[in-house]
């Protein structure tokens, strides 16, 4: 029998178990983690899930739900190792400070909420590579998902709520408070990633860029993809085909800030055709070196 850690919605430990495949109980949390393995030539090693689990056929990178005493390494190198047979070396990076904390439900001047769910949150790491000791910030987020204001055909709409935009600008606000926070402390640059839910011209990326961070996809010296990376994927079905949109109007950004000049290389989505039934997002990454 599996049993998980149950952490409160700030990631702190509560001293209580979860036995897995039994129900959680409101305000009760698991660790999950993923991995994406990347051999610097554009190859990304994905599984695929075997006949009677959920999603079968379908593929997917490594991760899953940490156990009883695991912190987020041992987790990634067990479940990496039990899927693929690589086995991760702890000793290359060094954890050494972390945070994570959700986004306020309202916001001053609006009505409803704008995490409902309480699943729009940021997580930041500071790590140390081990051979050289350069130091790097990453941080992860996902913002409030709603039609902006600035959507008046929108309106009426379940997925219309006035003030969105301005949510999104005030809870990226948080993020990057704490990256300048962070980054005072460690002298260090810091990659931000996430589904922004918001395009290149929203108020949310326009602050990052006031506020010196830099898109990745504007300064990559090699390649940079201009296809959004988005279709449509529910529940009950998927389209076989991507958006044919501008890069503007894409929601999955990466930001860079600290950075020396030229050091972002490529930033790239990747999205083959067996990924449509996995996400509607296709994942954004980059080739930085620090």
């Amino acid at each position: 029998m599996e049993y998980n850690d149950i952490y409160d919605c700030d990631r702190n430990l509560t001293g209580r178990i979860h036995r897995r495949g039994s129900s959680w109980k409101p305000g009760e949390y698991g660790l999950v983690v993923c991995v994406w393995v990347y051999d610097g030539r554009g190859h990304l090693l994905l599984t695929r899930r075997a006949k009677g689990k959920s999603f079968a056929g379908t593929w997917e990178n490594s991760g899953g739900a940490a156990k009883t005493g695991e912190t987020s390494r041992q987790a990634i190198a067990r479940e990496l190792y039990e899927e693929t047979g690589i086995r991760a070396e702890e000793t290359e990076f060094e954890l050494i400070d972390s945070a994570f904390g959700t986004y306020p439900e309202t916001m001053e001047g609006f009505e409803g909420s704008f995490n409902d769910a309480k699943s729009k949150s940021w997580n930041l790491g500071v790590f140390r590579i081990k051979e050289t000791g350069k130091i790097f910030i990453f941080a992860t987020t996902h913002l409030w998902w709603k039609k902006s204001p600035d959507d008046t055909e929108q309106m009426g709409n379940t997925q219309y709520q006035a003030g969105s935009d301005e949510a999104r600008e005030y809870q990226i606000s948080i993020l990057a408070d704490k990256i300048k926070l962070y980054r005072e402390k460690y002298r260090c640059p810091a990659v931000l990633v996430g589904d922004l839910n918001t395009g290149y011209l929203s108020r949310a990326v326009q602050y990052l860029l006031k506020n010196s961070f830099r898109h990745a996809h504007d300064i990559a010296t090699e390649y940079a993809e201009e296809a959004i990376g988005y279709h449509d994927c529910f529940p009950w079905g998927y389209k076989e085909e991507y958006y044919d949109s501008p890069f503007e109007t894409a929601l999955d950004h990466i930001f860079v800030i600290g950075e020396e000049e030229g050091s972002v290389k490529r930033f790239e989505r990747y999205s083959p055709d067996y990924y449509f039934p996995v996400s509607d997002h296709s994942p954004a990454y980059i080739d930085v070196e620090f």
